[in-house]
């Protein structure tokens, strides 16, 4: 299901969506994953790709964007 992250988003409204913005947006996300470690992953390994799906997923809008500006 999706899940809002409110301090990630409060880290990029209003900002250039550079570099250091995202991976900031990134680990702010990372609180939210609650669930504890068990066989199939660890918290540490789901808050790490929580991290990297919000990069590539702002990395892409941010794209999108400069993209629809440009024309």
């Amino acid at each position: 299901r999706a899940v809002r992250l409110p301090e990630s988003e409060a880290s990029l409204v209003g900002r250039q969506l550079g570099e250091a913005t995202i991976k900031a947006a990134a680990e702010a996300a990372k609180p939210a994953v609650t669930a504890p470690d068990d066989s199939h992953a660890t918290t540490a390994f789901r808050q790490h790709v929580l991290g990297t799906v919000l990069t590539r997923a702002v990395g892409i809008a941010r794209q999108r964007a400069t993209e629809r500006q440009g024309t």
